[in-house]
């Protein structure tokens, strides 16, 4: 028995290893994944998302999914700055939360948190002082027709 829990050991502790040097971005068909990095120079444990870019579309939507746990008390600001290519840019974000520890669960209950109408190119922010759910996203609902560019940041600070 103990000759076999050493090599499971070794392969699971090179797997554990492999997986912290993922991107800091990745792009998903469905959904823009962002993985969460920590400020060492803070004494306080923020989480900042690298910049997501994209185009929208007509009424195309985006999810850009913030993969890491919320657990603990954080402040959040989200903020999106649009540029128009072609027709007029309009879109709501839409901010969500869910309290399942899975994401991937085709069962996760996501509810609204906040929306903010977008009508026009410029920048347009999503925060609050207290994040309740376990994880969050935000959707990009365009509607009308258009053809707009957008990149999105986010910060988490612990309060």
């Amino acid at each position: 028995m103990r000759y076999i829990l050493f090599p499971v050991a070794t392969i699971f502790m090179v797997l554990v290893g492999l997986l912290a040097f993922e991107e800091p971005v990745t792009k998903l068909p469905a959904a823009k994944e962002v993985i969460a990095s920590e400020d060492d120079e803070s004494p306080i444990f923020n989480l900042y998302w690298a910049p997501t870019d994209d185009t929208i579309t007509n009424a195309e939507n985006d999810t850009l999914l913030f993969g890491t746990r919320l657990d603990g008390t954080f402040a959040f600001n989200h903020v999106v700055r649009f540029v128009n290519l072609s027709g007029t840019t309009a879109a709501n974000i839409i901010l969500q939360e869910t309290n399942t520890f899975d994401t991937d669960d085709a069962t996760s209950l996501w509810y609204p948190v906040d929306t903010t109408a977008v009508s026009g190119a410029g920048v347009y922010r999503v925060f609050g002082s207290l994040v309740y759910g376990r994880h969050q996203r935000l959707i990009i609902d365009g509607s009308g027709t258009q053809s707009s560019t957008y990149d999105a940041n986010s910060v988490f600070k612990r309060n």
